[in-house]
């Protein structure tokens, strides 16, 4: 069933981490990509696990299916693009913190997976999630930027897309995780550089 929530606009200081919004024309031919590549997935394994205690496999299908959701459906493909990015990137960590790969390769999803892999990154980049960076620009500090930069996006798209329509208590969750964010103003900081260069023109 399609999420009827409505959209959140992003605070402006949230706003500048996520990056501006990608255009429709852009975003379209890569979300299909997205939406059909993880639909694929875990009708699959919807479908082995219907015979769960018939077959080896099924009962792994079955193991699989509650690590990554399959129950819950494929409502998330429907949501904004960030925001479906944001579920699709917290199952994919899940393989890989649970590894799972193995389990999905016994059922012959490791090419799948790798496609899925594939289309995600694209899609990360299309919506700025994912940040490129030129190797002639990378200094001694640029990486550690990149990878607070990256971690970041990811912890925003996946806060965003953990809200389930139906349960308040996960846009509550959300809201309290991104509040930091959200409430971020960049003149404190302005004033405590300026305080800082004081102290160092009285030293």
């Amino acid at each position: 069933m399609p999420c009827t929530c409505a959209p959140r606009r992003a605070s402006p200081a949230l706003q500048d981490a996520l990056g501006p919004e990608p255009t429709t024309s852009e975003i379209k031919p890569i979300d299909k990509l997205e939406d059909n590549a993880i639909a694929a997935l875990l009708l699959i394994l919807a479908g082995w696990s219907r015979v769960r205690g018939q077959f080896e496999l099924g009962d792994v299908a079955a193991e699989l299916g509650a690590h990554l959701g399959v129950e819950e459906g494929l409502g998330f493909i429907n949501m904004r693009p960030r925001d479906e990015y944001g579920v699709v990137d917290t199952k994919l960590k899940t393989i890989t913190r649970e590894n799972l790969e193995p389990k999905l390769a016994q059922i012959g999803l490791a090419p799948l997976l790798h496609h899925l892999r594939e289309v995600h990154e694209q899609y990360g980049k299309a919506l700025g999630m994912v940040h490129s960076v030129p190797a002639e620009e990378r200094a001694v500090v640029r990486p550690r930027l990149d990878a607070l930069t990256d971690s970041l996006r990811h912890y925003v798209a996946a806060v965003l897309g953990s809200v389930q329509r139906k349960k308040p208590a996960t846009k509550e969750l959300a809201d309290a995780l991104l509040h930091p964010l959200t409430t971020w103003q960049a003149a404190p900081a302005k004033r405590t550089a300026k305080t800082d260069g004081e102290g160092n023109d009285q030293g």
